[in-house]
């Protein structure tokens, strides 16, 4: 597939989430613009912070399960869209490559966290420590597994990389970064559950603090 068929497709989509009623929100109140903002300025930097054993087989933190947490997913999928768009005007992504960045880096990733949070909230006791674990720190480990193996696929099919490069030059980073990003999640979201529990978006005291 053409990777401007890939990048249109991803646009779509992320159009396609967006509802009216949470623009608008995004659009009226100072205090959500200032966490969108704030939370795609932290993306930016944890994605300028690339490392990799070969060339073209980048890794770097997603940090889009806290993210998708606080802001939910719909708006989460823009606060992904801002900084990739920055870094493709930096000339540090190219711009045939936004479209599986998109599809892969943030649109996966963000729907793997929702999905995990409402399995957690839906079948696991309303517990802040389950919470805390499992829709953040676990649930990032999941969204990042997630999007490496979605990249590795498209390393292996779309840019030409021999299985070996892969596995042994991408794959084998995920072990090691599953863990940092699970910690990472699961701190930012903690400390937000202890001392800014109302930003989080679908964190209710009702459900987690009743005796």
């Amino acid at each position: 597939m053409s990777p401007w068929a890939l990048l249109a497709g991803a646009l779509a989509c992320c159009a396609w989430a967006q509802k009216r009623g949470e623009l608008a929100l995004l659009r009226s109140q100072a205090w959500l613009q200032g966490l969108f903002l704030g939370s795609a300025l932290v993306l930016l930097v944890l994605w300028l912070l690339k490392a990799g054993i070969e060339p073209g087989l980048k890794v770097h933190f997603l940090g889009l399960t806290a993210v998708t947490l606080v802001l939910g997913w719909r708006l989460a999928l823009l606060a992904g869209l801002l900084p990739l768009g920055l870094l493709a005007l930096a000339g540090l992504t190219a711009w045939q490559h936004l479209g599986i960045q998109l599809l892969a880096g943030v649109l996966l990733p963000v729907l793997l966290s929702e999905g995990g949070r409402r399995v957690v909230y839906r079948f696991l006791p309303h517990n802040l420590f389950v919470y805390f674990f499992c829709a953040g720190f676990f649930n990032a480990a999941l969204a990042l597994i997630g999007q490496m193996l979605a990249m590795a696929a498209w390393f292996y099919f779309g840019e030409g990389f021999k299985a070996e490069q892969v596995l042994d030059n991408y794959l084998v980073l995920m072990p090691l970064l599953a863990f940092p990003e699970a910690l990472l999640n699961g701190m930012a979201v903690t400390v937000l559950a202890i001392y800014k529990p109302h930003w989080l978006k679908e964190f209710h005291d009702s459900d987690y603090l009743n005796d």
